[in-house]
C-alpha cells in the first residue's frame, strides 16, 4: 500500500505529497500476487499520517512542536485538525489506479472471452474430427465387407473353372492322349483314339496313293514298249486306264493333304494339351492353389506358367478392381 505523508512547511500549511508511478506499479504487483480472492481489490484509503496530539485533540502550540532547528520555536500559525487535515477522496492521484484497474479488469475479461470461444471452437472441431473419424471407419468397414464378398466370390469362379479343365482334360485324355510316367520315371506320351484314327488313315492313304503311282508308271512303260503308230482298241483301253489311274492319284493326293492338314491341327492341339496338363499338375502341388490374397489388394485366379523356382499367377487387383 501506499503511503500518503503529511509535512508542515514553512508558512505553517500542510502539504500531501501524491503518489509515485513506482508506489503505483508496486501496488498492482502485489495484487496480481495475492492468491484466493479477486485479482483487483479496491485499495483501502489511508488515513493521514497526523500528529499524535491531533488524534487525541491535545492542541498544538508552538512550544510543544519540536523545532527542525532544535530550540522548540517554529514560524507559522497552525490550523485545527478539522479545518486542515487533508482527505483522499479530494487526492488528485486516486483516479489514475482505478482507470488502470478498470482497464486491466476489461482486457481480463476479453482475454476470458477469447479463451472461452476458442475452447468452443476446440471442441467443435473435436466433435468434427471424432464423427468424420467414425465415418471413416464405417466406410472402411463396409469396403472391407464388399472385398470379402468379392474374393468369395472370385475363390468359387477360379474353382468352378478349374473344375471345368480337369474335366475337358479327362475327356481329351481319350481323343488326344496322356502322359505316362514310366518305372524308370521317365514320362512317355500315349496317342488317343482321335490320333490313332487319323494316323492310321493317313497311312492307308499314303499306301494306295504309293499303288496307285506304281500302277501309273508301269503303264506308262507299257505303252512306250507298244509304240503309238497304228492306233486300235487295246491301245485307247490302255490310254483310258492310264487316265483313270492319274485321277485317281489326284484325288489321293488331295485326301492325303487334308489328313495331314488335320494331323497337323491334332498334333498343336497334343503340345497345347501337354502344356495344359503340366500346369494343372503344378497348380494342384503349389501352395497358392487356394486363391489367396497378397497383400491384402491382389487375389491371385490361376497359375500361368512355371519356370525355375518361380511361378506365374493371373491375379485380380481389389484396389484397382481390375
Amino acid at each position: 500500500m501506499t503511503e500518503v505523508t503529511f509535512g508542515v512547511s514553512s508558512q505553517g500549511t500542510t502539504s500531501v505529497a501524491p503518489p509515485s508511478p513506482e508506489s503505483i506499479r508496486e501496488l498492482e504487483d502485489k495484487l496480481k500476487k495475492r492468491s484466493g480472492g479477486p485479482l483487483f481489490q479496491e485499495p483501502q484509503q489511508k488515513q493521514p499520517r497526523t500528529d499524535s496530539r491531533l488524534r487525541f485533540g491535545i492542541p498544538i502550540s508552538p512550544s510543544n512542536v519540536e523545532s527542525p532547528n532544535g530550540n522548540g520555536s517554529i514560524q507559522g500559525s497552525f490550523a485545527s485538525p478539522q479545518q486542515d487535515a487533508p482527505t483522499t477522496e479530494h487526492m488528485p492521484g486516486n483516479t489514475q489506479p482505478e482507470n488502470v484497474q478498470l482497464q486491466m479488469q476489461i482486457q481480463l475479461q476479453e482475454l476470458q472471452d477469447a479463451l472461452t470461444k476458442e475452447r468452443k471452437e476446440k471442441e467443435r472441431l473435436v466433435l468434427l474430427l471424432r464423427h468424420k473419424e467414425q465415418d471413416h471407419e464405417a466406410a472402411k468397414a463396409q469396403i472391407k465387407k464388399l472385398q470379402d464378398a468379392f474374393v468369395e466370390k472370385v475363390r468359387q469362379s477360379c474353382t468352378t473353372e478349374r473344375e471345368q479343365e480337369q474335366h475337358s482334360v479327362h475327356q481329351k485324355f481319350y481323343t488326344l492322349g496322356q502322359v505316362v510316367v514310366q518305372r524308370d520315371m521317365s514320362e512317355v506320351w500315349h496317342d488317343g483314339r482321335l490320333l490313332k484314327d487319323t494316323k492310321a488313315k493317313l497311312e492307308k492313304l499314303r499306301d494306295e496313293l504309293d499303288e496307285v503311282k506304281k500302277r501309273s508308271q508301269e503303264k506308262k512303260k507299257e505303252e512306250k514298249k507298244k509304240g503309238k503308230v497304228n492306233a486300235d482298241d487295246d491301245d485307247c483301253a490302255g490310254e483310258e486306264e492310264l487316265l483313270s489311274l492319274q485321277l485317281l492319284q489326284n484325288n489321293l493326293q488331295k485326301e492325303e493333304a487334308v489328313l495331314q492338314a488335320e494331323m497337323d491341327s491334332l498334333d498343336v492341339q497334343k503340345h497345347v494339351f501337354i502344356k495344359d496338363i503340366k500346369r494343372i499338375r503344378n497348380e494342384d502341388a503349389s501352395r497358392f492353389n487356394k486363391c489367396p490374397v497378397l497383400n491384402e489388394r491382389y487375389i491371385l485366379q490361376r497359375l500361368l506358367g512355371r519356370g525355375g523356382f518361380s511361378e506365374v499367377y493371373q491375379a485380380f487387383d481389389l484396389a484397382e478392381v481390375r
